[in-house]
């Protein structure tokens, strides 16, 4: 059996910024944001229906529950970001087992409509654009919804 971890994207924190025109960006960053969507460039068939899909929320079942809450307090972001123990079984079928995330005391600034979170001397760029946060890294694209 071989054992694939994936951690998901704001647990690496090995990012590039994605970069997205700025039609509307009059929503408020304070509140929580919910991760909506997380693709892949390539299609994977975690739920072993025989599909392989770029949609990770959906094909895991998973991540669903990952937030960021902004508050004014200390320019601070609460993150709870979920992530995914992937086993491959040896006859190509996959097992996943969706782990819960910590809450994690994140501080944040903002400088036109890139919002950068750090967590241990690490940058993560995130878009906004409107309602939606966006980052890109190698391979996959996160999007957080405003709530």
């Amino acid at each position: 059996m071989k054992k694939i971890i994936l951690l998901t994207a704001l647990a690496a924190f090995a990012f590039t910024s994605c970069n997205n025109d700025d039609d509307n960006n009059e929503v408020s960053l304070f509140g929580t944001w919910k991760l909506t969507k997380a693709t892949l460039n390539a299609g994977i068939d975690l739920n072993n229906d025989g599909v392989a899909s770029t949609n990770l929320i959906a094909e895991s079942g998973c991540l669903n529950h990952s937030t960021i809450i902004f508050t004014d307090d200390v320019a601070s972001a609460i993150l709870n970001m979920q992530s995914l123990d992937i086993t491959e079984e040896d006859n190509g079928d996959y097992s996943v087992t969706c782990e819960d995330g910590v809450d994690e005391s994140l501080p944040y600034t903002v400088s036109g409509d890139n919002v950068t979170l750090t967590s241990d001397g690490v940058n993560v760029i995130f878009v906004k654009n409107g309602n939606k946060l966006t980052i890109g890294m190698d391979g996959a694209l996160l999007e957080f919804t405003k709530q």
